[in-house]
């Protein structure tokens, strides 16, 4: 933006697209191409990682104990989660040189943000009428707990996928450490203990399984719950009408109305 422009400013204080007149409809750059991919990759990796990760843990109850089967279905979590810690990866290096609205200033909650975000919550539980629930939804506090749980989340599964099928980064060191001595570290099969030493068999086993795995598990329930709240925030900010939401991370854009008066750079 350039100081002392004479473009007409919207209400939100954004300045409209250049030629456009007070009153004329714009487009405001809400999200870049880069993030609109990566949201939607992301959506429907969630999706199959809920899928095929429920199977894994629930396999059991439907006679899927195999164990072709349960390393099949682990192999196909484990390539889903590289596509989604692929995604982190590069939205954590897009967020200090991508578009305005992609940078990490403009996403994680400042002190005033976090303020709003108790205050809602404060005010949703003694039923005060300015509370929004719909703003509290879809606040940065939300989205940044989304986005811890995303990062937890993709850190533990690279452990797990390292100690259950020997995948890297971490396949390597963990096959290493369980081979039983004199055996060939890479001659060690996903998920079969045969070739091992028992003792730091059980010792992986008992922290991949227990620890990480504990991690890992309950990052998925608290992302169930948070990622359904944080969709109905979106719904109930569209529903009202107060702002465009859902058509944004399709188009990049939010269509806003200059009315501003012309030449005085003023705001309405």
């Amino acid at each position: 933006m350039i100081a002392g422009s004479s473009q007409a400013r919207s209400r939100s204080g954004k300045i409209p697209p250049a030629g456009s007149k007070p009153g004329e409809a714009g487009a405001l750059l809400v999200w870049d191409a880069p993030v609109r991919i990566i949201h939607w990759l992301n959506v429907v990796a969630v999706i199959l990682l809920i899928f095929s990760g429920g199977m894994i843990m629930y396999g059991h109850l439907i006679e899927m104990d195999l164990q072709p089967t349960k390393v099949a279905l682990k192999t196909l979590h484990a390539a889903i989660g590289y596509l989604v810690v692929a995604n982190l990866v590069f939205r954590v290096f897009w967020g200090f040189i991508g578009s305005p609205g992609a940078r990490w200033s403009a996403l994680l909650p400042g002190r005033s943000v976090r303020r709003l975000f108790v205050n809602d919550l404060i005010g949703l539980i003694a039923r005060r009428p300015n509370a929004s629930l719909a703003r509290l939804l879809m606040s940065r506090v939300i989205t940044t707990a989304i986005l811890v749980i995303f990062l937890s989340m993709a850190a533990t599964g690279l452990f797990r996928t390292g100690s259950d099928l020997y995948h890297p980064p971490f396949g390597a060191a963990f096959q290493s450490f369980v081979a039983a001595p004199g055996v060939d570290p890479a001659s060690l099969k996903p998920s079969d203990p045969a070739g091992t030493d028992p003792k730091r068999w059980g010792m992986m086993m008992k922290f991949t399984g227990e620890v990480i795995g504990r991690i890992h598990r309950w990052g998925a329930y608290l992302l169930l719950v948070l990622g359904p709240l944080h969709i109905a925030g979106v719904i109930m900010t569209e529903a009202r009408g107060r702002s465009a939401v859902i058509a944004p991370m399709f188009t990049g854009r939010r269509k806003t109305e200059s009315r501003g008066r012309s030449g005085d750079g003023s705001g309405s």
